[in-house]
């Protein structure tokens, strides 16, 4: 089996709880109901900007209140939705990655067994032959050319 462990399961196992608080304000503040809200609290100061007959506080309360209030949650969104992929990601590759490990045990396990079969069949052969090598078994010298010739396609030696 397989050493690795999941990457995601160990930083979640490593967050402490000043980590978890820290992340459940992210994942709040980084929803599209907290730009509906933030959006909501923001138009609150919009009518006072707009009786002011001033462009900078109309400026101000674009840039302080909406851009800060709205915006802000909606990167957050982005963010978050990236962050997910990735992590989906992490985990698809992190199985595949095992599954491959697997299959490619199985493979060297397979090989294994073909080279241990084929060396006990090279030791048997070598053990006849061992056993035989008292024993002259050499064809004569037109049987060899013979059966050459038979092996190239060539059934006659006239025909050469």
């Amino acid at each position: 089996m397989s050493h690795r462990r999941n990457a995601n399961n160990l930083h979640k196992a490593s967050l402490t709880l000043n980590d978890r608080l820290a992340l459940f304000i992210t994942r709040w503040v980084g929803t599209m109901w907290a730009a509906y809200l933030f959006t909501l609290i923001a138009f609150v100061a919009l009518p006072q900007a707009i009786e002011s007959h001033s462009m900078t506080v109309l400026i101000n309360w674009f840039s302080g209140n909406w851009m800060q209030f709205v915006l802000l949650p909606i990167i957050m969104v982005g963010q978050s939705l990236s962050n997910r992929h990735s992590e989906q990601l992490a985990e698809e590759m992190y199985k595949a990655d095992i599954d491959a490990e697997q299959r490619i045990i199985a493979v060297q396990e397979k090989l294994e067994d073909i080279e241990m079969h084929k060396l006990d069949e090279i030791i048997n052969i070598l053990k006849s032959w061992e056993n035989t090598k008292n024993q002259p078994l050499q064809p004569s010298r037109p049987n060899l050319i013979k059966n050459f010739h038979l092996k190239n396609g060539q059934s006659d030696l006239k025909k050469r």
